[in-house]
């Protein structure tokens, strides 16, 4: 494991999410695609057709829907939001294919990797959160720069900058440079900032999962029920939920979402496009021929958003030399690293 003191250059590691990452958009001064930050999803065994809630047109054009299509891209690629009167950008779909590469002068992505695990009574046993800002400056002419940050941090999280990051400039003026401004940043992508928080306190979970098994004469009656906390948008979440058995479940009621029985996994997911203010609160009720309460757990959870817990933003980025605005892209993302219901 390398020490603080290592070398700039040292990249940060590439990541293959499985939980269907969602990437922001934002308004800026030019938008292109990249895909630096692509993505690929592991691929599912087996399900059986997706079964809708009932009056729910698959494949419709709602509201969300329309929403969730302004990020679909059509070369299959993750975005790199701009700031900048071109808000043309497109937005990833999961795919393994690699494209031409279109940059910004420099790019940033802001990353958390949420893991929790709740019990069965619906209380948050511990919660982790590691956060990571990379930066790619795309030229030499670019690398001498500063970052200009924004929003107001978690005082939940611990902060902490590259060894070669002017901490002083950071902690005082919220500038992400380097201690030598006559340099510029190295070639490659490189975190300059990680932020990190554990904590117990319910209230800090984005959603929490209540699971109710109830015996009736050798069957199973299950109620499973989601509760969103606070205000963050989450996207292409997924509920799994073990079996115990490949009898196929029968479904009784179902609030919002689909649903698809994996028979080869044993598995009920639930998959929900969007969670926000409109559907903070959903339950999903099911019957299935099994006597062990205990085969239900644990419950997996995966989604993605754009709101980071740890609060931080970019508001611009200026030439270390002359002040002068440089043109960049962002993307924030938070996933799901492991979010279970034990």
């Amino acid at each position: 494991k390398k020490g603080d003191g290592d070398s700039m250059a040292e990249s940060v590691p590439e990541t293959d999410y499985t939980t269907r990452p969602f990437s922001e958009l934002s308004s800026g001064q030019q938008t292109s695609t990249s895909s630096e930050w692509g993505y690929s999803q592991s691929p599912k065994a087996d399900p059986e057709p997706v079964t809708a809630k009932k009056g729910m047109k698959l494949g419709g054009s709602s509201k969300k829907q329309q929403i969730m299509d302004k990020f679909v891209s059509e070369d299959n690629l993750a975005p790199l939001s701009a700031k900048g009167n071109d808000t043309s950008g497109k937005a990833m779909t999961p795919a393994t294919a690699a494209a031409p590469v279109a940059t910004h002068p420099v790019s940033l992505l802001l990353e958390e990797k949420v893991a929790v695990t709740m019990n069965r009574e619906g209380a948050l046993e511990l919660m982790e959160i590691k956060g990571t800002m990379a930066l790619v400056a795309n030229g030499d002419e670019f690398s001498k720069c500063k970052v200009i940050l924004a929003g107001a941090k978690n005082p939940l999280f611990t902060y902490q900058t590259h060894p070669k990051v002017d901490k002083k400039a950071y902690e005082k003026e919220n500038i992400l440079c380097l201690k030598d401004k006559n340099k510029g940043f190295p070639k490659g992508k490189l975190g300059i900032l990680r932020w990190s928080m554990n904590t117990q306190d319910d209230s800090q979970v984005p959603i929490s999962i209540n699971c109710w098994p109830e015996d009736e004469d050798g069957n199973m009656n299950v109620n499973v029920e989601f509760n969103a906390e606070g205000d963050m948008e989450l996207h292409n979440v997924q509920i799994s939920i073990p079996l115990g058995t490949s009898n196929p479940p029968e479904i009784v009621s179902m609030d919002t979402g689909s649903h698809k029985h994996n028979r080869t996994n044993e598995v009920l997911i639930w998959d929900i496009e969007l969670i926000d203010g409109q559907n903070k609160t959903s339950s999903l009720e099911f019957n299935v021929a099994q006597d062990d309460a205990d085969a239900f757990f644990p419950i997996s959870v995966s989604f993605g958003s754009t709101h980071l817990k740890a609060g931080l933003d970019v508001a611009n980025i200026l030439s270390s030399e002359n002040d002068a605005p440089i043109q960049f892209g962002l993307a924030k993302m938070l996933v799901t690293d492991s979010y279970q219901v034990v």
